[in-house]
């Protein structure tokens, strides 16, 4: 089953309104002075209701469609109230998916709070830069490089150290000749 969040709901009449509101409990928690509408009806993995009119649409979307206005294309709803069984519009508000993301409690809402990389540095303009989408801290990068070159500098004089003393022993060899006399 396959929801798409970017489909309107069909137009409804009152005996739908009137069947949505009979799976809500509108006594919920507080959230901002008003009570949850939770979700009494079935629900997805996610914890998200389901309601069936017509054809079966996330319950949130229908509630936010039905008593607030249509939602825009490319937009989602972001629960205010952090939740996903409440339909309560008051507790509803249309954002993109950008904005619902950041808003939320997951690794990239908690990375995107971040004002400084795990050594302290700062993330500003100067000290920040963003490969593929991923921020990063400018200084740790360039001390990370210095130290890979004097890594690879390192290695290299050891390398040929030792190719140094393998040539020195091959040509003492040589110089005493191919054959040696054991008397």
């Amino acid at each position: 089953m396959n929801l798409s969040k970017q489909e309107t709901i069909p137009a409804v009449n009152s005996s739908v309104i009137e069947k949505f509101l009979a799976k809500v409990d509108k006594n919920g928690p507080l959230w901002n002075g008003t009570p949850c509408w939770d979700w009494k009806g079935c629900k997805n993995v996610k914890g998200y209701g389901l309601f069936s009119c017509y054809k079966l649409v996330q319950s949130h979307r229908f509630s936010y469609e039905i008593f607030s206005g249509p939602i825009g294309e490319g937009l989602t709803i972001d629960h205010l109230c952090r939740r996903r069984g409440c339909v309560n519009p008051l507790h509803l508000e249309v954002v993109t998916r950008k904005e619902n993301v950041l808003r939320g409690i997951g690794l990239t809402a908690k990375n995107h709070q971040k004002t400084h990389c795990l050594r302290g540095h700062s993330f500003d303009e100067k000290n920040t830069y963003i490969y593929k989408g991923i921020r990063g801290c400018v200084t740790c990068r360039s001390e990370s490089a210095k130290k890979l070159a004097n890594k690879i500098m390192n290695d290299m004089t050891l390398r040929l150290a030792r190719n140094k003393k393998a040539r020195e022993r091959r040509n003492s060899a040589n110089a005493r000749g191919p054959y040696r006399l054991h008397i």
